[in-house]
């Protein structure tokens, strides 16, 4: 049976690629220090349908996230969690536009959609690799580690320098058989030539 080195080149391909699905954000590989926390805060309507599902959400994921932590401030009914609220859009440089608002870090999320919900998650996944600020009334309520230091666990360190180290064995071996197999066809053509 005689495999194409075109056929073997985009197996190679194909494994190249499918490196990228291992390297997918696992939680528990990117743990914030003992004590750190992600800050989120929530302020929601009673009998608002979206801020149903945000809250429902938000309850679902929290397993996932255990250093998340979810304030939720209902501001229809509690005129000091309405005031709180005002604060943190007007440090937004905005004004309220209505519920769910949802504070991550420096970021403001209106309403709840499929949409939202995963630039939420994204976002969530971001402050526990970089370590958020989050600014809300009174300044900060973390205190990260500057921008410019990346917080990097040794273990996902070495599992991302495997991945690399593979994909660059995957490509030097499509190199080697592609040429390989070029200075093998010219061997021959020379060898019927004589």
């Amino acid at each position: 049976m005689v495999i194409s080195v075109k056929k073997v080149l985009m197996i190679i391909l194909i494994l190249c690629m499918s490196t990228a699905v291992f390297a997918q954000f696992n939680p528990d590989e990117h743990i914030l220090p003992e004590g750190e926390t992600v800050e989120v805060y929530i302020f929601h309507g009673q009998g608002c349908p979206h801020c149903a599902k945000a809250l429902s959400w938000f309850e679902e994921i929290s397993p996932k996230y255990p250093h998340v932590n979810i304030h939720e401030k209902e501001v229809y009914s509690n005129d000091e969690n309405r005031e709180l609220f005002e604060k943190f859009c007007y440090e937004a440089g905005t004004s309220v536009q209505g519920v769910p608002t949802i504070f991550i870090e420096d970021r403001m999320f209106v309403g709840f959609s499929n949409e939202v919900r995963d630039q939420i998650e994204s976002e969530i996944q971001s402050c526990i690799v970089e370590k958020c600020e989050i600014h809300g009334p009174g300044g900060q309520v973390n205190d990260p580690l500057p921008r410019d230091i990346d917080p990097v666990d040794p273990k996902t360190e070495t599992y991302h320098s495997l991945i690399g180290t593979l994909f660059l064995m995957l490509v030097g071996l499509t190199i080697v058989i592609y040429f390989g197999h070029k200075y093998a066809k010219r061997t021959l053509r020379r060898g019927k030539k004589k």
